[in-house]
């Protein structure tokens, strides 16, 4: 890959996050995460301006990846939180798929 392209996919994620740092750690070690896999603090200016994109600004689910400028949604189910609200939760096991295939490509 050369330095002008850019990473295919952007990994959004938070502090305290136990999904996010369950995807954090078993993409580490994948071949060429670093060129194809993009990691942004979901709450930092350039995070919010894609999840602004996606109009997803409230209640975004966390980790949150976009790969090649859309929103995947397969790595995502309706669940409910403590309070009964139905949000979108993530897979972890399809977001780290996802990822894999990308940086296996």
């Amino acid at each position: 890959m050369s330095n002008e392209e850019k990473p295919r996919a952007t990994l959004l994620v938070k502090e305290d996050c136990q999904a996010c740092s369950y995807v954090k750690e078993h993409i580490k070690d994948l071949p060429h995460v670093e060129e194809r896999i993009r990691i942004v603090h979901g709450e930092s200016a350039e995070g919010i301006m894609i999840l602004a994109d996606h109009e997803m600004v409230d209640g975004a689910p966390m980790p949150f990846l976009e790969v090649d400028e859309e929103y995947y949604a397969e790595g995502y189910k309706k669940a409910k939180d403590d309070k009964g609200k139905v949000i979108l939760a993530a897979v972890r096991s399809k977001l780290v798929k996802k990822i894999t295939e990308i940086c296996n490509e």
